[in-house]
């Protein structure tokens, strides 16, 4: 099965609404005063380790994404999509769900709608089939 442009179209929307979102929650996390000062409490670290620490917290959850698009935009006529491709997107879905969940919670409106736009994506590809053309 290959990807129609639709389906692509809808895949790289919601894909960049993940991406947008991530980058709006690090944001917030970054200009937030009292998160910093909460982490410094913890940790002790000073505010280029925090800086540093939710900059590869962002790269690491935006990179999925990034990949996945580009993966479909440039293979798309080569490559076709079977249970090899759903099974390696969804289990980085699910693991990118998961370490957001109880690695690394928070509690900003941008954080849960990029959870729930990666539900979505997740269950997207999991019933995707292939449309007779």
């Amino acid at each position: 099965m290959k990807l129609d442009k639709k389906t692509m179209i809808a895949f790289m929307v919601i894909s960049f609404c993940i991406v947008l979102f991530e980058t709006l929650n690090s944001f917030y996390l970054v200009k937030s005063i009292e998160l910093f000062e909460q982490f410094h409490k913890r940790t002790g670290a000073s505010l280029d380790v925090y800086i540093t620490n939710q900059m590869i917290n962002y790269m690491s959850s935006v990179s999925l994404f990034v990949i996945f698009n580009l993966y479909n935009y440039f293979l798309n006529e080569k490559l076709r999509i079977n249970v090899l491709y759903k099974g390696i997107f969804s289990l980085f879905i699910i693991a990118n769900i998961l370490f957001k969940i109880f690695v690394y919670p928070q509690d900003t409106i941008f954080y849960f709608l990029s959870i729930i736009l990666q539900c979505i994506l997740l269950i997207w590809i999991i019933v995707f089939k292939e449309r007779e053309k």
